[in-house]
């Protein structure tokens, strides 16, 4: 017979993540009662249960760690996995260029749940700039920069479109 439970596995490994996550959880010994903690803090029997095959959502970055006990049994080491949220990086479409006509610009992501932040005048995004929501329309020289946030993920990498404008030849004043 085992001398000690098996160490619980997680399906999805430590990394980084531009999504929530669904990690299913499961232990080889039979009948054994697995505990996890999201917080980094090592498991104890008082913690949240999850059965074997049973799934953890991983909503904000977090450390996942779970442990297993089964009575007669010594318990299970700990396995610990740490999943960083990321927001993508933002799109910007169309891209940077040189355009005849004033252009409707707009911005996503993929990532869910996302507040999408911009500015116009060459300066990066931060928690207190415009909130983007509507496309926005450019008919001047103007460098588009969007960031992505939300509560408790890495804040996106910066997008940046630049937009220049020929409007041809004009007619001169009479």
């Amino acid at each position: 017979a085992p001398t000690a439970v098996a160490t619980p596995a997680f399906s999805v490994g430590t990394g980084t993540y531009d999504t929530e996550l669904t990690v299913t959880v499961t232990c080889a010994t039979p009948d054994a009662t697995i505990h996890y903690t999201t917080t980094g803090v090592d498991p104890t029997e008082q913690d949240a249960t999850v059965t074997s095959g049973g799934t953890v959502s991983i909503t904000q970055s977090a450390t996942l760690k779970a442990k297993a006990w089964k009575e007669g049994v010594t318990e299970s080491d700990v396995n610990t996995a740490v999943y960083t949220l990321a927001v993508a990086t933002p799109m910007l479409s169309p891209g940077t260029g040189t355009y005849g006509t004033a252009q409707t610009v707009t911005a996503s992501t993929t990532s869910p749940g996302v507040t999408l932040r911009y500015t116009l005048d060459g300066s990066d995004p931060t928690e207190g700039s415009a909130a983007y929501s509507t496309p926005l329309y450019v008919d001047t020289a103007t460098s588009v920069k969007v960031k992505g946030f939300r509560d408790g993920w890495t804040t996106s990498l910066t997008a940046l479109a630049t937009y220049a404008f020929n409007y041809g030849t004009l007619t001169a004043p009479t």
